[in-house]
């Protein structure tokens, strides 16, 4: 898992998504649906590869996973 990473930080791993999301609207932004994502954007007018966004996605989402199952339900 990406224990040591945050969702936030992600994108950061991600050249092409470090750059682009310097233009982002939002300092928050995870690159998923914000208004104004240059990200987004990019992807839409084929700057980033599209193969390298879904292996965001799918990081974004194993993470939320691993955390959720790994520590959300120890007692």
């Amino acid at each position: 898992g990406l224990v040591d990473i945050s969702k936030n930080m992600l994108a950061q791993y991600f050249p092409e998504m470090k750059k682009a999301s310097s233009k982002c609207k939002f300092n928050d932004c995870l690159h998923i649906n914000e208004p104004e994502c240059n990200v987004i954007i990019e992807l839409k007018n084929g700057f980033i590869a599209e193969t390298r966004y879904i292996n965001y996605l799918n990081m974004l989402e194993e993470n939320k996973n691993y955390r959720f199952n790994n520590y959300n339900h120890q007692l």
